[in-house]
C-alpha cells in the first residue's frame, strides 16, 4: 500500500514483478496463475522466477515451497529486465555500472586491434558501446564517476590511447570542426526531461504514486507546492 494504493503488478511484455504480503499471499497468487494457464498454456518459468524480501523480513530456511510443489530460492538481489535490485550498495553498484562497463571494453578491444579510423571508431563506440551504458543510465541514477569512468573507456578506444584533441571539440557538429563523438551527459539529461514530462502527465501510474510518496516531505517552497498540486491534479 502506498498512499491508500494498492500496488500488485508491474508487467512488461513477458515479465511480471509482483509484490506480496507473505507466503499465502505468494501461493495464493500462484494458485491464480496455475489456473490460468489451464486456459491460456502460459506458463511459470519456475527456473528464471526469483524471490527477493522487502524490507526488515527475514524468513529461515531461505527457500519457499509453493502449493505446487517448486521450491523458490529467496535471494539478495534480483534481476528485472535487465536492472538488478538489492539493498548491498556496492553490490548494486558493481552489478549495474561496473560490470557494464567491463563488458563494453570487452567488446571494443575486440574492435581495437582493427586499423580503423577515428571516424570508424566513433561509429562503433555510437553502435556497439553507448546503448548498452544508456539502457541502465536511462533507468536508475548513476553518480558522475560512473559516467566519467566511460567516457574514458569510449575516448580510450577512439583515439588508441590519451586524447589528442580536446573532447569538447570532438563532440561538436562537423561544420564547427568536430566529428560528432558520443556526449553521453546529453542523452542523459534528455532522459531525465522525458521522465520529467512523463511525470507531469495526468495519465495515472503505480510509478508516479510511489514517487509522490517519497517526494512528499520536500515540499518546502510555494513553488513546490504549486508544481505539487499540478501534478496531483
Amino acid at each position: 500500500m502506498v498512499d491508500n494504493e494498492e500496488i500488485k503488478l508491474e508487467i512488461f511484455a513477458d515479465d511480471l514483478t509482483s509484490f506480496l504480503r507473505d507466503s499465502a499471499s505468494l501461493n495464493a497468487f500462484l494458485s491464480t496463475i496455475e489456473c490460468f494457464t489451464l486456459y491460456s498454456g502460459l506458463k511459470i518459468n519456475y527456473d528464471k522466477t526469483e524471490v527477493m524480501l522487502l524490507g526488515n523480513q527475514k524468513l529461515h530456511p531461505s527457500t519457499l515451497a509453493t502449493c505446487s510443489g517448486k521450491e523458490l530460492t529467496i535471494k539478495k538481489t534480483v534481476k528485472i529486465l535487465g536492472v538488478y535490485f538489492t539493498y548491498n550498495r556496492s553490490l548494486w553498484k558493481k552489478l549495474n555500472f561496473e560490470e557494464t562497463l567491463k563488458s563494453i571494453s570487452e567488446r571494443l578491444r575486440f574492435w581495437n586491434w582493427r586499423n580503423l579510423t577515428i571516424l570508424r571508431r566513433i561509429q562503433i563506440v555510437k553502435t556497439f558501446a553507448v546503448p548498452i551504458f544508456m539502457y541502465r543510465a536511462g533507468l536508475v541514477c548513476l553518480q558522475k564517476h560512473i559516467i566519467m569512468e566511460a567516457n574514458k573507456i569510449l575516448f580510450n578506444f577512439i583515439w588508441k590511447g590519451k586524447d589528442k584533441v580536446k573532447r569538447s571539440t570532438l563532440i561538436s557538429e562537423v561544420e564547427k570542426g568536430g566529428l560528432r563523438a558520443p556526449h553521453l551527459e546529453s542523452p542523459i539529461k534528455t532522459q531525465r526531461i522525458l521522465c520529467c514530462k512523463k511525470f507531469v502527465n495526468p495519465q495515472q501510474s503505480s510509478w508516479k504514486t510511489i514517487l509522490l510518496h517519497y517526494l512528499r516531505p520536500f515540499k518546502t517552497s510555494w513553488r513546490q507546492i504549486g508544481l505539487w498540486m499540478r501534478i496531483r491534479h
